[in-house]
């Protein structure tokens, strides 16, 4: 297995998709019903840069969390080959997705039931009876009398770069913050990932392809040469996101809120210009906030198919 210890992976460049252009603002009158508390955004937008301190306010820090996990859904659909489309009220994978990720993501908080009901038809008409997915990044549809249930609530959540590096507790120095670039590596970290799940396609869920794509990483936690946490790494405009974060307390005795800071201080000295954003259910939340996230706004996700009892 090939690892790169963290601290010795350079600072690359990153090219960024065209097609997700954060730059364009929604129109002030679909930002309604969103809080503007200040933000701090620091750092490069593209290959464009700021160049200055600028004041973010919460709708534009979510529209930044939410256009990157769109780009991070598409990355893992293409290498399964998937037709992505995207337009600038959603996303959409008109083939069956991987799983674990939707096939419809909102991009905007003024999309209704009513705009959405068509493009779900043709879903509908395409991918299986039950099963797939759509991400309400807004948490404001009902999707309930249409076929689907809740299958979580989470909030996006959002660390700026002026917030301080969290304390790291004596546990903390035990670790060897390494990232995955070979694929026996990333077998490695999916196999540290997947414990403890039954379900065969999440042990071959990412693929080496994702290797080669520009901004994405994936950093693991190690100790005594057995990966015991560890998170995904994707850069869009502006901002880093974390996504499936974790942490092996089943056997090795690590606790998440030690991963969740380890990882804090590994991503600020790799992109140390980016905020980080992602969205966690209520016991991921409470260790990101102690991590130093803030919450922005709650989003929900919807499963084609009756509710499992």
């Amino acid at each position: 297995m090939v690892v790169v210890p963290a601290a010795a992976r350079p600072a690359e460049e990153v090219r960024w998709s065209v097609k997700l252009d954060a730059s364009q603002p929604y129109p002030l009158s679909l930002n309604a019903g969103l809080r503007r508390n200040p933000l701090t955004l620091t750092g490069k937008q593209g290959d464009r840069s700021l160049g200055r301190r600028a004041l973010m306010h919460d709708a534009d820090a979510l529209r930044l969390a939410v256009l990157n996990n769109v780009e991070w859904c598409q990355a893992v659909c293409r290498t399964y080959a998937a037709e992505c489309h995207l337009t600038d009220r959603w996303w959409i994978n008109h083939h069956p997705s991987p799983p674990l990720y939707p096939n419809l993501i909102t991009c905007r908080p003024d999309v209704s039931l009513a705009d959405l009901l068509p493009t779900l038809e043709t879903l509908n008409a395409r991918l299986p009876a039950e099963g797939w997915g759509v991400k309400d990044s807004f948490d404001c549809l009902d999707l309930a009398r249409h076929g689907f249930f809740r299958a979580f609530r989470a909030t996006w959540l959002w660390r700026a770069v002026s917030t301080p590096l969290p304390l790291l507790p004596p546990a903390g120095d035990c670790f060897d913050w390494c990232w995955m670039e070979s694929p026996s590596a990333l077998q490695a970290w999916t196999l540290g990932w997947s414990a403890g799940v039954a379900d065969d396609p999440l042990r071959s869920l990412f693929t080496p392809a994702l290797l080669d794509a520009p901004g994405i990483g994936f950093l693991a936690a190690l100790r005594d040469q057995t990966i015991v946490g560890g998170v995904i790494v994707n850069c869009s405009a502006g901002v880093v996101g974390l996504s499936n974060l974790f942490a092996r307390t089943d056997d090795s005795g690590v606790a998440a809120d030690v991963i969740w800071k380890g990882l804090v201080h590994q991503v600020s000295h790799r992109y140390p210009e980016r905020p980080q954003v992602c969205y966690e259910a209520t016991a991921g939340r409470a260790h990101a906030e102690a991590a130093g996230f803030q919450a922005l706004h709650p989003l929900s996700v919807w499963i084609r198919g009756k509710a499992p009892r």
